[in-house]
């Protein structure tokens, strides 16, 4: 999912250009950062279909969206994205992120979800996947 993603379309266009790729955990000036810093994952829809292809997920049945046999059930690629009603960034990043998994065959669904409970389904591991963020200060 993180070769799938636009990073440049979110950090400039959803962001404003007012962020920077993220390195980590930490910035690089942090002096609990790693050295050297990893260096920032750009989209590459071609890298992000090689992993599904080595993972077993394929389009088996033609019809755009990747699948596998598990178990001795074909199942779908495919999940529900939670995310912060009322996020304006959260919401546009999660149909970003959509629309690219679109173009690798892999169908996501985002559910805007009111904080309390949003909350609660992360807390109870209630999710396939959310996008959600929670930070302190950079010195732990």
């Amino acid at each position: 999912m993180s070769y799938a993603l636009d990073h440049d379309e979110m950090l400039k266009n959803i962001c404003y250009g007012l962020y920077q790729p993220c390195l980590g955990i930490y910035h690089k000036n942090a002096w609990m950062a790693p050295k050297p810093m990893p260096q920032p994952i750009h989209q590459n829809l071609d890298k992000a279909e090689e992993l599904l292809d080595e993972a077993g997920w394929t389009d088996t049945d033609g019809d755009g969206y990747r699948d596998k046999t598990i178990n001795g059930r074909k199942l779908k690629f495919e999940f529900t994205l939670l995310v912060r009603s009322g996020s304006t960034t959260g919401q546009k990043t999660a149909e970003l992120l959509k629309d690219n998994l679109d173009q690798i065959g892999v169908r996501g669904h985002v559910r805007p979800t009111e904080f309390t409970v949003f909350q609660q389904k992360t807390l109870n591991h209630e999710f396939h996947a959310y996008l959600g963020g929670w930070g302190t200060g950079a010195d732990p």
